[in-house]
């Protein structure tokens, strides 16, 4: 992951958890699925509330593996539907709009996440396509420069036999600069028709 999450998308990610699981156990569990290891689920002691224990989790957004793991927490909450941790109980309604509320937001984060990770993607792409073109466009200029030198030294020879193969291997030269198949290679395509 290149760039970190913002503090913002951390607290919704932390919120729509709380919000959508009511049991310490069921919460637990979830947090072990996305790769929260063991030990960091039993360092929560049974006087910490949820909340209060995801809040105190600040320390898993920094470090890369941590911010990764909160990732995976927000797609996961994001792709819910049911909320069956919060159905019997008494204030279930409540709690359920609540916690859809809470995804509501989180989808819009990670959606507009998504849209800065794609919209990178793309400005690294085009200055990479970029740099290649300026390196090609630079070896074009050098080939170029290199046959013209080669042409002015040719025709200091004029008139001499070794003036006449130096303009032949030239001339390939250039037919291989511009992709166009050799003469000998265009009389031997044409005798096989």
């Amino acid at each position: 992951m290149a760039k970190r999450l913002s503090g913002s998308f951390v607290n919704l990610v932390y919120d729509a958890a709380v919000r959508s699981f009511h049991r310490r156990k069921a919460l637990s569990r979830f947090l072990r699925q996305v790769g929260i290891s063991e030990n960091y689920v039993a360092d929560w002691t049974t006087d910490e509330s949820s909340a209060t224990y995801l809040t105190d989790c600040s320390r898993l957004s920094r470090t890369e593996h941590g911010q990764e793991v909160i990732l995976r927490m927000a797609r996961d909450l994001a792709a819910q539907d049911d909320f069956l941790d919060l159905k019997g109980w008494e204030n279930s309604e409540a709690m359920i709009s609540q916690a859809k509320t809470s995804i509501r937001a989180l989808r819009a984060g990670l959606a507009k996440l998504d849209d800065e990770q794609q919209s990178e993607r793309f400005r690294n792409e085009a200055r990479s396509r970029h740099v290649e073109l300026q390196q090609e466009r630079s070896r074009t200029t050098k080939t170029l420069q290199n046959l013209e030198e080669q042409l002015k030294e040719l025709s200091s020879k004029l008139g001499t036999q070794e003036a006449g193969y130096a303009f032949q291997n030239w001339f390939y030269e250039l037919m291989d600069f511009f992709e166009v198949q050799k003469p000998q290679a265009l009389c031997n395509s044409w005798q096989a028709d």
